[in-house]
């Protein structure tokens, strides 16, 4: 089968049929057509991004990123998260994924868009990084706080108040120390943790307008998805969720922070470890800056990936 039989083109309305009828072939679970409406068609950042193969009228292959505002030294630029890449069976190993990569890379360079990103896992990373010439930024590993051997133990840190994730309730400020992070966008945030992702967001602030989001993960792990605000107002963010968590029955908190930030030994001393979880962060620079590619200059939270 000649690869000149097979058509390349982008998302077009009516297509989401078969792209979820081919995410369950592939992966063999299921997506709504309103969580893939919700994840595809209601990103504020920017129209959908989806580049699809089709042997006559059959979906074969897939590969979409979703658009995402990052702030640069406080300048917004528009980037783009890696997201589903997906091939039937069948039709595995005729170089689809590399088609539908590159097509869709000279799109988003000719409408401005500096940087893709994203977490492959140890199956796709040689793909990405050999076929695709993307470049590592670093390995992200998890941190987890076993709570039945919680070191911490201040009698005066207690279970805080937790209420559902409210976007009103944000107050975000800009650090001149951020280089590389999600943009403060009230649309994007709004989108990123509604009750339409499936997801049962919560959220605990401090007077100073720090603010943990986070939500229950399989009824025994707390996963905190999003931090913002000062390292020691988050500390004592982090230490009464902690004890929330524990009072709860669960048995973990998790959550991701670069080595390199300030909260990393805030949150040893909490007791929170390295686990075996990790994932690589790499990308592609379409600007031929290479700015993006020092782990240091990245806020890194568990809301930059999709799966969480």
């Amino acid at each position: 089968m000649s690869n000149n039989e097979f058509e390349i083109r982008f998302y077009q309305e009516g297509d989401e049929t078969q792209i979820i009828n081919l995410f369950e072939k592939v992966y063999e679970k299921q997506i709504t057509l309103d969580w893939w409406k919700w994840r595809y068609l209601r990103n504020p950042s920017d129209k959908p991004q989806i580049a699809l193969a089709f042997l006559g009228e059959q979906l074969v292959s897939h590969y979409a990123v979703s658009p995402v505002l990052l702030s640069k030294r406080n300048q917004l630029v528009k980037c783009a998260l890696s997201m589903t890449t997906m091939t039937h069976p069948s039709f595995e190993g005729k170089g689809l994924f590399i088609r539908l990569a590159s097509a869709i890379y000279k799109k988003l360079t000719a409408e401005g868009y500096q940087f893709v990103f994203g977490f492959p896992n140890y199956n796709s990373h040689g793909i990405f990084n050999n076929k695709l010439a993307w470049k590592d930024i670093g390995i992200i590993v998890t941190l987890r706080n076993d709570l039945k051997n919680m070191t911490f133990n201040d009698k005066h840190v207690t279970a805080p108040k937790i209420i559902p994730f409210d976007y009103s309730l944000l107050r975000f400020s800009q650090s001149k120390k951020l280089k590389i992070g999600l943009a403060k966008s009230d649309a994007f945030f709004r989108w990123r943790f509604s009750k339409d992702s499936g997801n049962q967001y919560q959220f605990l602030s401090s007077k100073s307008g720090a603010f943990l989001i986070f939500k229950v993960y399989r009824s025994y792990s707390l996963d905190v998805v999003h931090m913002e605000g000062a390292a020691e107002d988050l500390q004592l963010l982090y230490a009464q969720i902690c004890k929330y968590a524990e009072l709860n029955g669960l048995s973990y908190v998790e959550t991701w922070c670069s080595l390199h930030s300030s909260m990393h030994s805030k949150l040893e001393r909490l007791g929170f470890k390295l686990t075996g979880g990790s994932t690589f962060l790499g990308g592609i620079d379409f600007s031929g800056s290479d700015s993006f590619f020092d782990l240091r200059d990245w806020q890194i939270n568990m809301s930059l990936s999709d799966l969480y």
